[in-house]
């Protein structure tokens, strides 16, 4: 994080995650995000100004990662079974050794205000949200002995305005 002249503000950060719930080839994931703010208030155009007490713009843009799937959904799995009284081994679950992150891009950008000495608060933010190879559970025709497997599969994306007022009477 840095602040520079109490009214510019820059952040960042960078993670690598790992999961063993994922293909030996796709177990590591990048995330970075940015972060940018400007506290228009603190400008001197608007420090003395008896009716804006607390004017920020801020924004943001970040991936993050989900590996919020069952444990070992990557591998094929066998497990001891008898058939007709003899001892064997059979599939107990299909792996995918693609199987990977599920990624989610997210851009916010807001506008946070103070009116009469912050008596008045509120915030304005739009935000865009886009989520790529979602982990969905894909359902499989019961014939073949199973009926699901875990897929990186579809995507999803959300937007939206937010908004909140609050007052100290």
């Amino acid at each position: 994080n840095y602040k520079f002249k109490d009214r510019y503000l820059l952040g960042g950060s960078f993670r690598i995650d790992g999961s063993s719930r994922f293909g030996k080839d796709k177990r590591y994931g990048s995330f970075p995000a940015a972060s940018a703010g400007w506290i228009i208030s603190e400008e001197p155009f608007l420090k003395e100004s008896r009716t804006l007490s607390f004017l920020k713009l801020r924004s943001s843009y970040g991936l993050t990662g989900n590996a919020e799937i069952g444990n070992f959904s990557s591998l094929s799995l066998y497990s001891a079974s008898a058939y007709a009284d003899i001892a064997g081994i059979v599939a107990s679950q299909i792996g995918i050794p693609d199987l990977s992150w599920e990624r989610t891009k997210q851009f916010d950008i807001g506008l946070d205000f103070g009116l009469l000495d912050n008596r008045i608060t509120g915030e304005i933010d739009y935000f865009s949200k886009k989520t790529n190879d979602l982990l969905l559970n894909v359902p499989l025709p019961a014939t073949n002995g199973f009926t699901s497997i875990t897929k990186n599969i579809g995507d999803m994306e959300n937007t939206g305005w937010e908004f909140v007022v609050n007052a100290n009477i």
